[in-house]
């Protein structure tokens, strides 16, 4: 009897686990999460100092590409630092692009402001409001507790194509969370407008 109610609870749980939204689900309920700007709900869907700091590596190499390509704009951009100085800064890219996207959520008019014009010069950023430009999720690939799910996103000032963008999703604690971008490196190239490394 102890036996058969155990397995029960346990079949319980794993089906409690399974019923919540999907990372396709997941990734949608944070868009809506971010047009709505509650902070709450975007914590639930992404961890959002995993996601920079799975980007300073990719951010880095677009800086030494950029540097090399088009070395005019790289100090532009930079103020006159050179990649060795921008190296130096690698230990605090993750926390400042963590501070980023929260002011890029609460107060999307200020995001080019601050830290971020020096480095975008008088670029505009590709997507000025994530939230419109979102487009839909393109397809998941799931295994597990982990998952990719490709979104694509619309720059609406620019004839160029939708961007592609791959996420990786983890379970955490029954629900699903973006913990990097697995393509960043080719998309921040492209948004460069620099050969894809």
């Amino acid at each position: 009897m102890k036996r058969t109610l155990t397995t029960g609870l346990l079949l319980l749980v794993c089906v409690a686990c399974e019923s919540g939204p999907t990372p396709s689900e997941s990734v949608d309920l944070l868009v809506e999460a971010v047009r709505s700007k509650d902070s709450v709900e975007v914590a639930r869907f992404i961890d959002v100092l995993r996601v920079a700091e799975s980007a300073v590596d990719p951010l880095l190499l677009a800086a030494a590409l950029m540097s090399r390509v088009d070395p005019d704009r790289f100090r532009r951009q930079t103020g006159g630092m050179g990649i060795e100085v921008l190296e130096q800064f690698r230990p605090m890219i993750a926390p400042l692009m963590e501070q980023l996207f929260w002011q890029m959520m609460l107060d999307p008019e200020s995001f080019q402001r601050g830290p971020l014009s020096m480095m975008l010069g008088n670029q505009e950023l590709p997507f000025e409001d994530l939230a419109t430009a979102y487009q839909g999720v393109l397809r998941e690939e799931r295994q597990g507790n982990k998952a990719i799910v490709a979104i694509e996103l619309l720059n609406e000032n620019s004839d160029r194509p939708p961007m592609v963008f791959q996420l990786r999703l983890e379970r955490v604690e029954g629900d699903w969370q973006v913990v990097a971008f697995d393509n960043l490196s080719d998309a921040i190239a492209e948004a460069m407008g620099v050969p894809v490394f």
